[in-house]
């Protein structure tokens, strides 16, 4: 299966978060980490994970955030990042435990993350990043 162009996923997702984003301290990251991944809707739709917070080494890489696949760690830039980094990089581990085989921002990224945020955000804000991937040519898979 194809992975999707990753800038455009975040051109996507950042055009429907913009005005839902500020930037978080890594604190607050952990904690929204923590939140989303003990919610109630959430661990029913997609298990128990527990992913570890972690600071970027900003020596290292120049992104906001990344998570480690086939472990369950986040990083995060100890500069901040956003809600819209921690739903895209959890979405990224749920992923992961559904299929490791999958791309890293394939098709069946893109229906998790939209599930996700569908469950935590609420279905109007996944219907509009679902338009978005969609005008921006993103595949979409189902689960």
């Amino acid at each position: 299966m194809q992975d999707n162009d990753p800038q455009r996923i975040v051109e996507a997702e950042e055009f429907v978060w913009r005005d839902l984003a500020p930037s978080l301290p890594l604190s607050a990251a952990q904690r929204w980490t923590r939140i989303i991944t003990t919610h109630p809707a959430v661990v029913a739709e997609f298990g128990h994970i527990h992913p570890e917070v972690q600071p970027l080494d900003p020596e290292k890489t120049d992104r906001i955030a990344e998570s480690v696949k086939g472990q369950e760690i986040i990083r995060f830039s100890p500069e901040g990042c956003t809600l819209r980094a921690i739903m895209h990089e959890l979405s990224h581990q749920y992923a992961y435990v559904m299929d490791p085989d999958q791309p890293d921002h394939g098709p069946m990224w893109v229906a998790t993350t939209l599930r996700l945020h569908s469950i935590f955000m609420g279905p109007p804000f996944a219907q509009r990043l679902r338009r978005r991937y969609e005008k921006w040519d993103i595949s979409i898979g189902r689960l």
